[in-house]
C-alpha cells in the first residue's frame, strides 16, 4: 500500500519526480487557459456584441448562435465559474436584487438552457472581459509556453546535477 510519509522521506527521490510533474502541471493549466479562453470567451464575446449587459437586453443561446455549442451548455451549469458573471434567467426579466438569487438557481429541472436569456450585469463586464478575453492565448502561443517549459525542464536535469557535482 502506498504511504505519503515515506515516499516524502525517502532519499531516493529525484530531480526528475520534482521537475516532470511541475511541467506536466504546467502542461494542463496552459490547456485549461485555452479552454476558458476560446469557449467560454466564445460567449462573453457574443452577449459583449449584442450589448447583452442588462436584463432587457438579454439573449439567448440561439438568438446568439451558440444553441448547439455542447461545451457552452455544459459550462452553463449552476455553480460554474461562467454563471458567476453571466447571468441567466426563464419568463419574466428581474429586477437588480433578485437577479442573482434567480441565477444562482437555474438551470433546473424543469428549465431548459434554450428557454434561457443570458446576460453580462454591468458589475460583472469588466471581470468577464478580464477571464475570458482572448488575447494571449492562442494556439501557437500555448505551443511555445510549452516547447520553453520542456526546453527549461531538459536544461535544469541537465544543470543542477553539474553544478551540485561540481560544488562537492
Amino acid at each position: 500500500m502506498f504511504n505519503i510519509s515515506n515516499f516524502l522521506t525517502n532519499s531516493n527521490i529525484t530531480l526528475e519526480l520534482v521537475v516532470w510533474p511541475m511541467c506536466v502541471g504546467f502542461i494542463i493549466a496552459l490547456g485549461l487557459i485555452l479552454y476558458s479562453k476560446n469557449v467560454h470567451g466564445v460567449l462573453i464575446r457574443k452577449l459583449k456584441e449584442q450589448s447583452a449587459f442588462s436584463p432587457d437586453n438579454a439573449a439567448s443561446l440561439g438568438e446568439l448562435g451558440l444553441s448547439g455549442r455542447k461545451l457552452i451548455r455544459f459550462s452553463l451549469r449552476r455553480g460554474s465559474m461562467l454563471r458567476k458573471v453571466v447571468y441567466g434567467f426563464a419568463g419574466e426579466m428581474p429586477d437588480e436584487t433578485t437577479a442573482e438569487k434567480i441565477n444562482s438557481a437555474l438551470p433546473d429541472k424543469n428549465v431548459s438552457l434554450d428557454d434561457l436569456k443570458f446576460y453580462i450585469p454591468e458589475k460583472h463586464t469588466e471581470k468577464a472581459e478580464t477571464m475570458y478575453n482572448s488575447g494571449g492565448a492562442s494556439i501557437l502561443t500555448v505551443i511555445c509556453a510549452i516547447v520553453l517549459c520542456l526546453c527549461a525542464v531538459l536544461l535544469v536535469l541537465a544543470l543542477v546535477p553539474w553544478i551540485l557535482g561540481f560544488l562537492t
